[in-house]
């Protein structure tokens, strides 16, 4: 009887009943299709497992597309809603974009959070939208967007905002 060869460790010592006579060859194949079987299993599993995830991912994660906001149509107005500015207890948001438009004169700060100097985001000299880009402006639970008119503010701001919402466990995978 001939030395066994093996390509897999786990195979090394499983009897191989009939085959001692058919030649050196026979058992080696078998060994062969025995581990590129336990492979494709594994690689059935596997994708299973991504398919799954990619299923949960779409469900954890959606976008919040032009949120439009109530305007300001005051100076020195705070704009602080956060059931309609922040997100729901278990998700975050990242926010992609910002826009204002319609005011006249003066300027509206965006916030997140509290009114700060510190939390200030953004200021709109003039209408327009602001994309964060890079940046990213991630809301987490009890963090929200306040807007502020300036003091010498004109005309009414039309205000809406555009964002990712997703579910806080997902935050890691959503950043790679």
């Amino acid at each position: 009887m001939m030395p066994r060869l093996s390509l897999n460790p786990l195979l090394r010592d499983m009897p191989q009943p009939g085959l001692s006579d058919a030649g050196p060859g026979v058992s080696v194949e078998v060994e062969a299709m025995l581990s590129l079987t336990a492979s494709c299993d594994r690689l059935a599993g596997e994708m299973e497992r991504a398919r799954k995830r990619q299923e949960r991912f779409g469900q954890a994660l959606h976008l919040l597309p032009d949120v439009v906001l109530p305007q300001i149509t005051a100076a020195s107005y705070t704009l602080d809603i956060p059931e309609m500015t922040g997100p729901r207890t278990g998700k975050i948001w990242d926010v992609l974009s910002v826009t204002c438009n319609t005011f006249t004169a003066g300027s509206v700060a965006l916030y997140k959070g509290e009114v700060a100097d510190m939390n200030e985001r953004y200021v709109f000299a003039q209408t327009g939208t602001y994309w964060f880009g890079g940046g990213r402006l991630f809301l987490q639970r009890n963090d929200r967007l306040v807007f502020v008119s300036s003091e010498d503010f004109t005309g009414s701001a039309t205000l809406s905002f555009t964002a990712v919402e997703l579910d806080e466990w997902l935050l890691p995978d959503y950043l790679l």
